[in-house]
């Protein structure tokens, strides 16, 4: 995986935590960010640089559209995989994996060309986990687990077949499909009103997106009585959530920061 975004992530951890759940200590699960710890500069600031660029939608949209092309991608992945396949080998060759699962568009490409020139691709199940539920790029696509119908047709558009695709949904923690005590339960241990309807927004791990500017259009000055709450989870971004714990909301708001 890579720490692009906070999805990848903890699409790696429920599946390490699943593992563990069914299976207990058959088998040993490591979640390890291929570019930052396995790669020199600068290929280990992928993580980085994609901070960067999600703060500028039209850097990130031509960067995203730029490398669709097969043909760009592909020059790409292979030129890349000069600088840095030694590195990278030594990194999965430390784990001796039977199974290899990528949560990551860009953890594909190097990973297989090493497997493949060693001889041992056969040995070893490759496979992808898509994390993305409608618009993913089109190097996610190997021999695939997809999170939705659309992304199942989006891999037939790119020349996979009905074989090589599974549709499970995204991965989540246990914890998540277990039951949970009741909604009033629930309710007073966020400290939140009991009666009003609430209204839950997002922005992944990063906390991206115009959550500030929906949570503030969303509290109307011109009401008397506040018809509704806000509960916002803003991932890592601190400032986000100082910036809103900072406004006297009169509708309830909880910041939650992870």
């Amino acid at each position: 995986m890579s720490d692009t975004g906070g999805g990848h992530r903890v699409s790696a951890e429920a599946i390490k935590a699943t593992f563990n759940e069914q299976f207990g200590d058959k088998y040993q699960v490591f979640v390890t960010d291929l570019w930052t710890d396995h790669t020199l500069r600068p290929f280990n600031q992928l993580s980085r640089s994609y901070n960067f660029l999600v703060k500028y939608d039209p850097l990130w949209r031509m960067k995203y559209y730029a490398s669709v092309p097969r043909v760009v991608h592909q020059s790409n992945f292979a030129a890349t995989s000069a600088f840095i396949a030694r590195k990278v080998a030594k990194g999965l060759m430390k784990y001796k994996p039977d199974i290899i699962i990528s949560v990551h568009p860009l953890m594909k490409h190097v990973p297989l060309r090493i497997l493949r020139s060693k001889g041992i691709l056969k040995k070893i199940l490759f496979t992808i986990v898509v994390t993305d539920l409608c618009t993913c790029h089109p190097t996610c696509f190997h021999k695939h687990n997809c999170p939705s119908e659309e992304v199942a047709r989006r891999a037939l558009t790119a020349g996979f077949q009905p074989s090589q695709i599974k549709v499970f949904g995204l991965p989540v923690r246990p914890s998540f499909v277990k039951l949970v005590c009741p909604k009033v339960e629930l309710r007073k241990e966020l400290e939140m009103e009991g009666h009003l309807p609430a209204v839950l927004l997002m922005g992944g791990g990063q906390g991206m997106g115009p959550i500030e500017a929906t949570a503030r259009a969303l509290a109307d000055k011109r009401l008397r009585e506040p018809i509704g709450q806000v509960l916002v989870i803003c991932g890592q971004n601190k400032k986000l959530a100082d910036r809103l714990n900072s406004v006297d909301w009169k509708i309830p708001v909880q910041g939650c920061l992870t």
